[in-house]
C-alpha cells in the first residue's frame, strides 16, 4: 500500500484514479519515446559503416607480450635438456618448465626465463659446495626440489650441469639392504 498525492491509500490491486487532463497526454507519449529510446540503444550497440551497413574490425599491430628470450640462454637451455636427455633421463614439458626425470622421481625442473635458467634441484643429491651455491627453500614450503640455481652465463651453466649429473646420480645409485 502506499499513498497519492491526494493522500488517498492505494492498493497495488486497485487501478490507480488520474485526472483525466495528465492521462492522455502521457499515455501518448510514452510509447513513442519507447520507441525513440530502444532505436538509439540499437544504433549505439551496432554503429554502421560505409562498407554495406557491416562492421569492420581493424586488426591492431600485434604487440608481442611474451617475453623475448636472449638466443645465448635459450642455446644453452636446449643444450642442458639435450644433454640429460642423453644421459637417460625423460622430460615433462610443461608451459611453465621442464622436468627431468629418472623413473619415476624427479631430478629436477628447468625454467627457461628471460635473462636465465632458473634450476630447482634436490638438496639430498647436491655436494656441500654445491648447496652453498643455491638459495634454499624453507622446509616449511614441502618441495622436494628444494634448492634454486639460476643460471646466467656459462661459467654457472658448467655448474647447473654438474647438479645436474649429480642429481641424475644419486637417483641411479642402487641400495644395497642387506649391507
Amino acid at each position: 500500500m502506499r499513498k497519492s498525492k491526494n493522500s488517498k491509500v492505494i492498493t497495488d490491486q486497485q487501478p490507480q484514479e488520474q485526472t483525466p487532463v495528465n492521462t492522455p497526454a502521457v499515455k501518448e507519449q510514452a510509447p513513442q519515446q519507447a520507441a525513440d529510446n530502444k532505436k538509439v540503444q540499437l544504433q549505439e550497440q551496432a554503429p554502421e559503416n560505409a562498407a554495406g551497413g557491416k562492421i569492420v574490425e581493424t586488426k591492431k599491430p600485434e604487440t608481442s607480450k611474451k617475453k623475448q628470450i636472449e638466443p645465448a640462454i635459450q642455446k644453452m637451455f636446449d643444450k642442458m635438456i639435450t644433454y640429460m636427455v642423453d644421459k637417460g633421463c625423460t622430460t615433462k614439458e610443461t608451459p611453465a618448465y621442464t622436468g627431468l626425470k629418472c623413473g619415476k622421481h624427479n631430478i629436477a625442473e628447468v625454467y627457461l626465463q628471460k635473462k636465465g635458467i632458473r634450476l630447482h634441484v634436490n638438496s639430498q643429491s647436491l655436494s656441500a659446495e654445491n648447496i652453498d651455491l643455491c638459495k634454499a627453500v624453507p622446509d616449511t614450503y614441502g618441495w622436494t626440489l628444494d634448492c634454486i640455481y639460476k643460471v646466467t652465463d656459462q661459467q654457472t651453466y658448467d655448474k647447473a650441469v654438474e647438479m645436474l649429473e649429480q642429481g641424475f646420480n644419486f637417483r641411479n645409485t642402487v641400495v644395497d639392504i642387506n649391507g
